[in-house]
């Protein structure tokens, strides 16, 4: 599939993609491995929610955790189908075109998969 986002987020995820996995990186997919949910990782490490989803966006990003935890095969063919149709120019636009119905996070974490390489 065609990547429909900007150059400047596929900079940031082959960057990202570079990098091996960290210290905190680790522990999060451990954590998250052995079934805690991210609030709960959130409150175990003391981070804030915000901060962990996006060391697991990094983590799918990087082809540690499947894209199938947080959207299912009908959702992903759902926002293929609206980013075909539509071409959103952002996020918040592609939210909209889908009703709102899935969060940023959730797209974050499509992009993200979008974008992974094997590890």
């Amino acid at each position: 599939m065609d990547n429909k986002f900007s150059q400047s987020w596929l900079d940031w995820n082959y960057e990202k993609k570079k990098k091996k996995l960290t210290e905190t990186l680790e522990l999060t997919l451990k954590l998250f491995k052995k079934g805690d949910s991210i609030e709960l990782i959130a409150k175990k490490r003391n981070f804030k929610l915000e901060s962990v989803q996006y060391q697991i966006i990094e983590l799918i990003a990087m082809s540690f955790i499947n894209i199938s935890y947080f959207l299912t095969s009908d959702n992903l063919r759902e926002i293929d189908d609206i980013i075909e149709k539509k071409r959103p120019k952002n996020l918040k636009e592609l939210r909209e075109y889908l009703n709102e119905k899935f969060s940023f996070f959730e797209l974050k974490c499509y992009l993200a998969y979008l974008n992974q390489i094997p590890n």
